[in-house]
């Protein structure tokens, strides 16, 4: 870990994850991702006002719940509207080291029609993580003929309720 926070360069977004115990995700991250934890701020009982972790090439940031601040994780408020995805070189693997570091299943390795091989988990916290890796080209207007009839055989109202 790195103490000064000064000599790190960041992307110009960067992502801030609420998390509901800071030290459990870090673990997980390093477990699933192979990240790097490179600083950590904790208060005097243990809880993370902020840390950054470098996942590949990007970094993001995460803290604990505090009371009085802004910012639940999605396990406190009940679901997530963010997706990460990963690029990886073996979507396979990865999935499968998520998995065996906490993460849930959501969907298993398979080839998606936009040309990746694609798969998804949820971390301990509740935030949704994707695999990828391109298998194939895909035109984009193919993309848009393949996403119009798988979607047009999914309920996605059901996800939306």
């Amino acid at each position: 870990m790195s103490g000064d926070a000064q000599s790190v360069a960041h992307q110009d977004v960067t992502a801030y994850l609420t998390v509901s115990n800071a030290q459990r995700s870090l673990a997980f991250y390093e477990a699933a991702f192979g990240a790097e934890i490179m600083e950590v701020v904790s208060l005097s009982d243990g809880t993370t006002t902020h840390a950054e972790v470098r996942i590949g090439k990007t970094v993001l940031y995460l803290h604990d719940e505090l009371p009085g601040a802004r910012g639940r994780s999605p396990r406190g408020l009940g679901g997530t509207t963010t997706t990460f995805a990963l690029r990886t070189d073996d979507v396979d693997l990865s999935f499968a080291r998520a998995v065996a570091a906490g993460a849930a299943a959501d969907s298993g390795p398979s080839e998606g029609y936009w040309g990746e091989r694609y798969a998804r988990v949820t971390d301990p916290d509740g935030h949704g993580w994707t695999f990828t890796s391109r298998t194939r080209h895909v035109t984009l207007d193919e993309q848009s003929k393949q996403a119009s009839a798988h979607f047009s055989r999914v309920d996605v109202t059901a996800e939306t309720r």
